[in-house]
């Protein structure tokens, strides 16, 4: 990783208070001594939490974009929401709505109006067995 790459958080780490989702940037610091090392640092509040990128190197990876599902719980000034060029079933009302819902301030959708409406229209089906299961049991 180097020194301006954005990066989140992939697990909760409650002992430094980070979480799934969490993001952050790639600095080069300086300690009191002067020595330099790379560091991921995470707003917290009106405050900056800084640590050592070797201590999280397994918690965390780069971030310049991210999926919707990655996205979850997450919150961010500007979102830009890139829709797939061929229809895709993932491409669902929900899914269209959690991506749009995590901007704070704005959204761009890129992608063609077809794309756009076809999601909007399409509902998530699931389909877990859990129905036909109980439906067994009572048998």
């Amino acid at each position: 990783m180097l020194p301006g790459e954005p990066v989140m958080v992939l697990r909760n780490d409650y002992e430094r208070r980070l979480f799934n989702g969490d993001h952050g940037i790639v600095l080069n610091i300086r300690d009191g001594g002067s020595r330099a090392f790379l560091a991921a640092v995470f707003p917290r509040g009106k405050e900056l939490a800084v640590f050592g990128i070797d201590t999280l190197r397994e918690s965390i990876e780069l971030a310049y974009a991210t999926s919707v599902h990655k996205a979850q719980g997450s919150e961010f000034d500007a979102v830009a929401v890139i829709l797939p060029e061929k229809d895709l079933p993932l491409l669902t009302r929900e899914v269209l709505y959690t991506a749009v819902s995590r901007a704070q301030r704005s959204v761009v959708v890129v992608g063609s109006e077809q794309m756009l409406d076809l999601g909007i229209t399409r509902r998530s089906e699931r389909h877990s067995g859990l129905g036909e299961e109980l439906l067994k049991q009572r048998a």
